[in-house]
């Protein structure tokens, strides 16, 4: 079920397929100025849709470029509403498996950097505690140092399979991507035409 698609440059709405799914019929509902819900529309398919020119961009990243492009304000924020949204639409786009391998492996990558920095910064403190404490103590940081060390070593060593895994999948998703593409009848828009479409949304709404 397509509640969304991109034709050319431009962002289509189903608007009768929408009207009848309640979590978006709420933000129409929620919108006084009935504007606002076509750009959080536009921001629930930017974000996650695997047919999203800004797919590939790290969380964070995508968020901050999607609201941009989206014309919404630094001063909106994603709430209980757009969250449900966003569930419902994630559960009708009928992700490809691949997709929603690659999308676990990323956050997997993406916590494991989060966890090691975490450590290293504890490491740090207690090196660093350890210089201003008692000579009798040091020995009691280096043991509280060691299995901080190992947890580091074991998740760099799982790294290169997850990354090898990744890999795996992204060439399945393309593989599933074309596939699609030939049974629309219909090419898939390259990365060439990914930049060209986000330069254009972006002059879009400044």
């Amino acid at each position: 079920m397509e509640l969304f698609k991109l034709e050319g440059h431009f962002f289509v709405i189903d608007n009768e397929v929408v009207r009848i799914i309640p979590e978006f019929e709420n933000l129409i509902k929620r919108d006084k100025d009935k504007q606002t819900y076509i750009k959080e529309f536009k921001y629930i398919y930017l974000s996650h849709s695997y047919r999203s020119p800004f797919v590939d961009l790290p969380d964070r990243e995508r968020n901050v470029r999607v609201m941009k492009t989206c014309g919404l304000p630094n001063t909106w924020k994603v709430d209980k509403d757009i969250e449900a949204a966003v569930n419902a639409f994630n559960e009708l786009q009928n992700l490809p498996a691949s997709f929603s391998i690659i999308n676990n492996l990323n956050k997997s990558v993406n916590l494991s950097g989060r966890i090691i920095g975490a450590l290293n910064s504890k490491m740090e403190q207690l090196i660093e505690n350890s210089n201003n404490t008692n000579p009798d103590n040091i020995s009691t940081d280096i043991l509280a140092i060691k299995p901080m060390m190992e947890e580091i070593l074991d998740s760099a060593n799982k790294l290169p399979k997850i990354l090898s895994n990744i890999e795996l999948a992204t060439d399945k998703f393309k593989k599933d991507m074309s596939i699609e593409a030939e049974k629309r009848g219909g090419g898939k828009r390259g990365n060439r035409e990914n930049k060209d479409y986000q330069e254009n949304l972006k002059r879009e709404n400044e």
